[in-house]
């Protein structure tokens, strides 16, 4: 399930809010700012996801160079196979 930054954003502001108007209970003011703290790490490692993505897209594009060496080298392997094969006094040859 995808939530979008901007949703992530305008919650940590709430919670910073109702942080804000506890004055008189520590541990509830503790427990508001934890619930900010988790909202942070979720936009965090929503980053830290793209980043890693984008690299593996990246390292997938400087592999493909040599996957298609590779394939050019065996479409080259089996053109010479087939003219090896082919036989010109064949009756069959068209």
């Amino acid at each position: 399930m995808y939530v979008s930054s901007e949703t992530i954003l305008r919650k940590i502001e709430a919670q910073l809010k109702k942080a804000s108007t506890i004055t008189h209970d520590q541990q509830a003011f503790v427990r508001e700012i934890e619930k900010v703290k988790l909202l942070c790490d979720v936009l965090l490692e929503e980053a830290d996801s793209s980043d890693r993505k984008g690299e593996r897209i990246e390292a997938k594009r400087k592999e493909s160079p040599s996957l298609s060496q590779s394939q050019n080298t065996t479409n080259e392997q089996d053109q010479l196979e087939e003219t090896v094969m082919h036989d010109p006094k064949s009756i069959f040859d068209f």
